[in-house]
C-alpha cells in the first residue's frame, strides 16, 4: 500500500470467495457532527480457479479501495496493530 509492501488479512477475501458473499471496502470519517460512513460496491476479479492465487488478487483490490478512502481523509485512519515492516512504510 502507497508503494510499500504491507501484510493484510487473507481471511476476508478467502470467507467472500469460499461462500460466493459478495465483499465491499468500507470507510468511515469523522465530520463535524459525528460520522459519515461509505460502503463501497461490491469488489470482483476474474477468479483462476486456484485460490490462493484468487484471494491474493481479491486482497490486493481491497487494499487499492483502502488507498483510495486513505488518501481522501489520512487523519480519519487509525491501524491498531503494526502494518509494514519496520522503515518499511510509507515516506
Amino acid at each position: 500500500m502507497f508503494g510499500a509492501p504491507m501484510r493484510l488479512p487473507a481471511g476476508p477475501g478467502y470467507l467472500a470467495l469460499s461462500t460466493g458473499t459478495p465483499l465491499s471496502v468500507c470507510a468511515v470519517f469523522t465530520t463535524p457532527t459525528g460520522w459519515h460512513t461509505i460502503i463501497g460496491p461490491p469488489v470482483e476479479i476474474e477468479r483462476t480457479g486456484v485460490m490462493r492465487e484468487d484471494v491474493t488478487a481479491l486482497t490486493k483490490v481491497i487494499a487499492a479501495g483502502f488507498e483510495r478512502y486513505i488518501a481522501s481523509a489520512p487523519p480519519d485512519w487509525h491501524m491498531f496493530q503494526p502494518a509494514w515492516e519496520e522503515d518499511a512504510g510509507p515516506k
